[in-house]
């Protein structure tokens, strides 16, 4: 345990660098496009497909997920980490998204993609439940911020109720690592809340031939 504690940082900081990785950016930019200066300003998967295309979206999307999830494979399997151990692992690779530390004012992406790598690891279960609600919320809603923060939420009672379902004890460091993961999630879509609640939120087939004009009035706000 002793050694454990000495190595947690050094896993964390790494999962850090490793999340902070500028997926978005470097694409965009390889594209001629300042992602961070189009669309919603986020350096995500979201906000690449609006911007650049559905086909440079996944990319994003599939890079992101490793992200979160290798980190975390490499804090269990490999150096051998026990439970808190890979989770605070876990969430240092989704702050280095959010707050990357490769960009201008550590400005990131919303770290859904990021966070749902880590969830693919360390629950796997979630992920079919959790891309269920995700496609029914886009459906309904054509939101992404609230399709991605519904699904992201509903995992937390799912773990516990299938957890009852099956007869097994879940884990109380799991469902604070959901629960804080929720969080932060939450607070990067601060602005997207803020949107959804006054009705000027981007929906996810908003054109990226948006005008300068429009794009600028909703980064502004």
């Amino acid at each position: 345990m002793g050694i454990e504690i000495m190595v947690i940082p050094a896993s964390c900081i790494g999962a850090y660098l490793i999340g902070g990785i500028p997926t978005a950016f470097l694409l965009a930019k390889r594209r001629g496009v300042s992602i961070l200066s189009f669309g919603s300003g986020s350096s995500g998967a979201t906000n690449t497909a609006r911007s650049l295309g559905v086909k440079n979206g996944l990319i994003v999307a599939v890079i992101d997920i490793l992200k979160g999830a290798l980190p975390v494979l490499i804090a269990r399997s490999v150096i051998g980490l026990t439970v808190p151990g890979y989770l605070l692992t876990g969430l240092s690779a989704v702050f280095g998204h959010i707050y990357s530390p490769y960009l201008k004012k550590f400005k990131g992406g919303k770290g859904v993609a990021t966070g749902a790598g880590t969830i693919a690891v360390i629950y796997p279960p979630a992920i079919p439940f959790a891309l269920t609600v995700f496609a029914l919320v886009l459906a309904v809603s054509r939101y992404s911020s609230a399709a991605s923060l519904t699904s992201l939420f509903l995992v937390i009672p799912y773990y516990i109720l299938l957890s009852m379902v099956t007869k097994k004890a879940f884990d109380p460091y799991i469902v604070a690592f959901l629960s804080v993961l929720f969080l932060l999630i939450a607070f990067s879509h601060r602005k997207n809340l803020y949107r959804l609640i006054h009705g000027t939120e981007l929906t996810f087939t908003s054109s990226k031939q948006k005008s300068r004009e429009e794009i600028d009035a909703h980064n502004r706000n």
